[in-house]
């Protein structure tokens, strides 16, 4: 016996439902890796008083080598 139309149709609508909550979820979790990397590039610089490991812990590596103050 083969499913009716109706049913057909409605398991293809909840396919191409599924599918756009995975395409928004995937695009959520881009958004949110980019925002991250973004608060981490743009943290506060520490004070000038503060010692060399202090603005390392602060700032990142990651941070250091695009300001070009790590070789």
């Amino acid at each position: 016996m083969r499913p009716c139309r109706a049913t057909l149709a409605n398991v293809a609508r909840r396919a191409v439902d599924q599918a756009e909550v995975d395409a928004v979820q995937k695009r959520l979790a881009a958004d949110e890796r980019r925002d991250q990397r973004r608060r981490d590039f743009l943290r506060v610089e520490p004070a000038a008083d503060s010692t060399p490991a202090e603005s390392s812990q602060v700032t990142g590596h990651h941070d250091q080598r695009k300001l070009g103050t790590v070789g």
